[in-house]
């Protein structure tokens, strides 16, 4: 029986500690890769964040250049950013890997624009 309850027990903290991932928050870009494979960290010359809102609402930086739109997430995993002044939508694949955001572009049929995948890999810098 304390076997049985220390089991329990155990499970119960695994659990609790299982953080939910969201895009909310604000990332800063900390490095990417190209479709050979080869990754590339930021340097300091560089910036580039992406803020999102709970209002479905988005804000891009790069490089002090800012660009906002609309953003709409699909249940299989897809992040649209609609730029509604020059009319234009970019898809991303996204995932979670250890608190940090991955984004990989991809085409209307959700294929990878690039043959092994281009990501851009962020982290959260504010929530």
């Amino acid at each position: 029986m304390r076997m049985f309850l220390a089991i329990l027990f155990f499970l119960n903290i695994s659990c609790e500690n299982k953080e939910r991932y969201t895009v909310i928050g604000v990332w800063e870009l900390s490095e990417s890769t190209t479709d050979n494979g080869a990754k590339f960290v930021k340097n300091d010359d560089f910036e580039y964040l992406i803020s999102f809102s709970k209002d479905s609402m988005y804000t891009q930086s790069l490089n002090g250049k800012i660009f906002s739109g609309i953003y709409k997430i699909s249940h299989k995993n897809i992040l649209e950013l609609i730029d509604p002044v020059i009319n234009d939508t970019v898809l991303y694949s996204y995932r979670f890997e250890k608190e940090r955001l991955i984004l990989d572009e991809i085409d209307l049929k959700g294929s990878f624009i690039c043959d092994e995948g281009c990501s851009k890999i962020f982290v959260k810098i504010k929530k």
